[in-house]
């Protein structure tokens, strides 16, 4: 009997295609639930190690043994002359899955090769409607290999209470490598954001969209520090760098660990992936006073939180005193002062200050982003307001950090003062690119959306900024939404956090109910703290809508006479007049007007303008 027959009798074909079958489906399904599970890459090149092993042992078995009724034994040996039996029925099905496995499996190794990077047909991005989006097709094709997230370091202090110095080392050394070109590095606020939520490594890069990322410690006690930090490839869940560094405790020293650190980062990613990255990394100290520098992060901690801006402007006013020279000092107290009055403290003339301190900072390092868009928010002060000035300072700003989120939205706020909403959603949506985590930048996205009057796609925005707690900010004028949609706890609960009187909320459901404002509503909004008259006027466009009639405007903003839900309010004598003291139809002849309004002559032979 041939070797060929003598195979097919001990049913070696057999027991191979029915292995090789039974170990891809076991592939399959390890692949499925370790990808699912973020598990490292080494369990799946185990469990393939095994199934390769056995295949040889199982045709070994297969030549050796045979399964009868009386259980297994030995092979005997087949007489001369006798024929080997034919295929029968489960032989053949054996034969047709392996010969779909085959298929199956080279479609697969296809599909991976035109995958990779050696692919040179480019692809075009889908249109609207026509499959995955740009964001999603990126998501499937995985994170950039060249791109790092840093998460904030851990206090390891003995008192526990330096979380803003061991923020502050993580974000110096995450803006050292942002400034990396060919590097994608995850906002600060996306990093920051899974502070202390216990994900694995790999959750963490894959939920940032990223390949690396660099955690860390820092130690301060007495004249001593120690910072170790180490640099973790997801993919893997595997250490590429790691070090630690004791050192005394001063300026220079802190700063040239962040040098080495960051040399290190981009050396390691040289060596794995040949990136040509720069290594020539010098990081200037900024300051030479230790001091001066540790009030500044605590300030700029402050800031960033919005907790206590008084407290962080005089910070900031600390640290400059300790060092005049201090230039990214003095930014942060321009920043401080440029949004302070904003939130309702003017017990200072911050206004002045803070044009002081951005012209300050500039002196001392022109090459700064902040200052200048500090410079385009003072310009909004002014009545009229030269929006042509405000847009070239906030632009200059931008061609010196194309990544200032802060400057995109607030130059995303300009264009909605003046009625661009397709100009201020695509800063908005660049500054959402820039940084996921932005709360502010998704509800001015959201309030742009309610103004142009998309409302179901507006609420979508407002309720996931209300979900990850961005409460407050700008939220009144979602009430009237809300109470369409009949949410009304949550608007009732927004009112609630607003702090209004149970008289402003009596008026403002009794509008919504009605129509109509209550006969008192301008003693209503005249009887508020400025802050809360603010607030008063914004809500559902009470005041707005009562004050549209009486031709008064009393409110200090454009935004809402933009409100397009209630009629006839955009071609009000309030709303012309309004945007006639913040200077906007001045801006309009020079530079073009937005889509919904148009120039016109009045009746009087004047200059005039209508609005959809």
């Amino acid at each position: 009997m041939s070797l060929i027959a003598e195979i097919k009798r001990r049913k070696v074909f057999r027991v191979s295609a029915a292995y090789a079958v039974v170990a891809w489906g076991l592939a399959q399904v390890a692949d499925l639930v370790l990808e699912n599970t973020a598990a490292p890459s080494w369990v799946m090149q185990v469990i393939l190690l095994v199934l390769a092993l056995g295949f040889p042992l199982a045709v070994i078995l297969a030549w050796a043994f045979e399964v009868t009724p009386e259980g297994v034994r030995r092979t005997e040996r087949l007489d001369a002359g006798t024929a080997p039996p034919a295929l029968g029925a489960q032989d053949r099905l054996l034969i047709a899955l392996l010969i779909i496995v085959i298929a199956v499996a080279s479609y697969q190794v296809v599909q991976v090769g035109r995958s990779d990077g050696s692919q040179t047909v480019a692809q075009e991005p889908a249109g609207e409607g026509e499959g995955a989006s740009a964001a999603e097709a990126a998501t499937l094709s995985g994170p950039p290999d060249a791109s790092i997230a840093v998460l904030p370091f851990a206090d390891m202090s003995p008192s526990g209470d330096q979380g803003y110095f061991s923020d502050g080392i993580a974000e110096e050394i995450l803006n050292v490598l942002a400034a990396i070109e060919g590097l994608k590095v995850a906002s600060r606020t996306s990093s920051f954001l899974l502070r202390d939520q216990g994900q694995p490594i790999p959750a963490i890069a894959e939920s940032l969209g990223v390949a690396h990322v660099l955690e860390g410690s820092v130690r301060k006690s007495g004249e001593r520090i120690r910072i170790t930090a180490q640099l973790i490839e997801a993919g893997r869940d595997a250490h590429l760098w790691s070090e630690t560094y004791d050192r005394e405790l001063n300026a220079d020293n802190l700063f040239a660990i962040q040098d080495e650190i960051a040399s290190a980062i981009v050396r390691a990613l040289d060596q794995e992936l040949q990136l040509s990255l720069d290594e020539d990394i010098v990081v200037a100290p900024s300051t030479g006073n230790l001091d001066a520098y540790e009030i500044y992060l605590q300030a700029r901690e402050m800031f960033r939180d919005r907790s206590d801006l008084p407290e962080a402007f005089r910070l900031f006013e600390r640290a400059v005193e300790l060092d005049p020279g201090f230039a990214r000092a003095w930014e942060g107290m321009a920043a401080v002062g440029a949004v302070i009055e904003d939130w309702g403290f003017v017990d200072r003339p911050y206004s002045e200050m803070a044009a002081t301190a951005a012209n300050r900072a500039l002196d001392l390092d022109p090459g700064l982003s902040m200052p200048w868009a500090v410079r385009s928010q003072l310009e909004t002060l002014e009545r009229p307001i030269d929006f042509a000035e405000a847009e070239r300072l906030i632009d200059r700003a931008l061609e010196a950090d194309p990544n200032n989120a802060t400057a995109l939205l607030w130059r995303s706020i300009h264009h909605l003062h003046l009625g661009f909403f397709d100009r201020a959603l695509a800063d908005q949506d660049r500054c959402l690119e820039i940084d996921p985590a932005y709360e502010n930048c998704r509800r001015f996205k959201a309030l742009t959306l309610l103004l142009n009057g998309q409302t179901e796609d507006a609420l979508t925005y407002f309720l996931a900024g209300v979900e990850n707690g961005f409460v407050t900010n700008r939220a009144f004028s979602f009430i009237r939404p809300l109470l369409d949609r009949g949410d009304k706890a949550l608007a009732m609960a927004i009112m609630a956090a607003g702090e209004l009187s149970v008289e402003q909320q009596h008026a403002l459901l009794e509008f919504h109910r009605t129509g109509r404002p209550v006969a008192n509503v301008l003693e209503i909004v005249e009887g508020s703290e400025r802050y809360a008259k603010y607030h008063a006027m914004t809500l559902l466009n009470l005041g707005a809508y009562a004050l549209a009639a009486e031709a008064q405007p009393m409110t200090e903003s454009t935004l809402i006479y933009w409100d397009s839900t209630l009629p006839g309010l955009r071609n009000s004598e309030a709303f012309k007049r309004i945007l006639r003291r913040f200077g906007v139809p001045t801006y309009w002849r020079k530079h073009g007007f937005p889509p919904q309004c148009r120039p016109i002559v009045s009746e009087s032979g004047e200059d005039d303008f209508e609005c959809d």
